[in-house]
């Protein structure tokens, strides 16, 4: 609960917005970047500075699925890294 609640303040001050606006448990949490974005370069541009997301294109069956989603997972991220790395997601969403 305290890493989603860290995540959710990091995303709120580098003003991302969650796609669910509040759940319940779990380890991961969808975040829904800006129109135009593309999720699969931020996934590789993200990967060269060792953050890893998931992007949302690969949970869906129809090729028209929307580009600007990614899951991030918070599961085994030590607590006081998390702002560290939506710092680093939001850099590359600004490049993109």
């Amino acid at each position: 609960a305290r890493r989603n609640e860290v995540l959710r303040d990091a995303l709120t001050a580098n003003n991302l917005t969650p796609a669910l606006k509040r759940a319940t448990g779990g380890t991961t949490l969808w975040l829904q970047g800006p129109e135009g974005l593309d999720a699969d370069r931020l996934s590789i541009a993200l990967r060269e500075k060792s953050v890893l997301i998931e992007q949302g294109s690969a949970f869906y069956a129809d090729t028209n699925a929307p580009k600007n989603r990614v899951r991030l997972g918070f599961a085994t991220i030590e607590t006081a890294r998390i702002a560290e790395g939506v710092d680093l997601i939001a850099e590359a969403i600004r490049e993109q």
